[in-house]
Parts: structure tokens; sequence; C-alpha cells
């Protein structure tokens, strides 16, 4: 499971990516003016990684362009991949992340929880855990 970000160029393993990929990708943010890459795909967990339902939740950290940015999208993806690079499959799971009005917070936590009978996850503003909103992951079963 992951999540699609658009990390700034300069700490992307450009070599690990498909052919082609960077060029059809790859753009200057209006926000930094810096150039990042689309939709490279950020591990929660990794295909065949054990994860024991008491385990603590997995944990991770992203931020917003800046703080004019009021909402951020974030959604959780699958890959059939052992170390994916890139997204691409349609998201299981999607939700908005809302700032408070004055917040300065920057950054966005999302939690994965193993140790109900599905999968859970929960995103929100570091600053604002009150806020947390919960996504319902959809799978598809192929016949």
């Amino acid at each position: 499971y992951g999540n699609a970000i658009d990390p700034k160029i300069d700490v992307i393993d450009i070599d690990a990516l498909p052919p082609g990929y960077l060029e059809a990708n790859q753009y200057r943010c209006d926000h930094t003016n810096v150039l990042r890459v689309r939709n490279i795909f950020s591990v929660y967990a990794r295909k065949n990684q054990t994860i024991h339902i008491h385990d603590k939740p997995i944990v991770r950290k992203y931020k917003r362009f800046n703080i004019k940015q009021k909402k951020v999208r974030i959604s959780v993806y699958s890959s059939d991949e052992q170390d994916p690079k890139v997204v691409k499959n349609k998201p299981l799971a999607k939700t908005t992340v809302v700032f408070p009005p004055n917040s300065t917070e920057l950054s966005i936590i999302v939690e994965l929880y193993f140790s109900d009978t599905k999968i859970r996850v929960w995103a929100y503003p570091e600053d604002s855990p009150d806020n947390k909103k919960e996504m319902e992951l959809e799978y598809e079963t192929k016949p």
C-alpha cells in the first residue's frame, strides 16, 4: 500500500523510473518554482511484508506545498510489485484533508491500522488531530 506523491526531482532515483516516465510526468510547481515528478509511489507497506495485528499503526508524514493551500487530496493505492516506483492503478481510497483557517502547519499525518478485520486508514493535519478522516478502502475482486 502507498500514496502518490510529487517529490522534487532531485530526490528521485531517476534510473529506477520506467522508460519515458520522467519526461511525461515532470513539471515545474506553481507554488515553489521547483521541478517535481507526478505520481511517485510512497510506500506504507510492501507486498509480502509481515504485519501483525498487534503492531503499532504505520504512520507517514507528508507536506502541503505552502500555507495558502487549504486542502490536500490523500489517496491510498496498492501495487503487486515488491518495490513500486510509480502509481499505476486507481486509488483504493481517497479523502481531502482540510486545514483549519489559521493553520501554519504544513504536515499531514496518514495512519494505517491493521489491527481490525479490515485495514483502517486515517488522514489529518498534524496540528489538528481532532479532524481525523477515515478512508474506506474499496477492493475490486478480479473474476
